[in-house]
């Protein structure tokens, strides 16, 4: 099964799951092979696996873009909470 949803063309990927059970023969891999020539034949613009660093990213993807987070408070209050995060809670 796979969870996504279209947006400017491009469909996203958000999950995708299977049945364990059958995992030797790759389903995994064939419902994404499957996947991708469907958005091919809706002549969509790109296919996005979204965030994560999943091995079957690599073996499908044609590309590779570095995401990154940011975080920033705007009263007194949001910067001092903005500060204990980044103190306390990131390495």
């Amino acid at each position: 099964c796979h969870l996504g949803f279209y947006k400017k063309n491009v469909l996203n990927l958000y999950i995708t799951s299977f049945n364990a059970e059958f995992s030797a023969f790759s389903p995994g891999n064939l419902m994404m092979a499957e996947t991708i020539m469907a958005a091919t034949d809706k002549k969509l613009r790109k296919v996005d696996f979204l965030r994560g660093d999943e091995d079957y990213k690599q073996h499908f993807a044609n590309r590779r873009k570095l995401l990154s987070d940011f975080i920033g408070g705007r009263s007194l209050l949001g910067k001092f909470v903005v500060w204990v995060f980044k103190t306390f809670y990131i390495d």
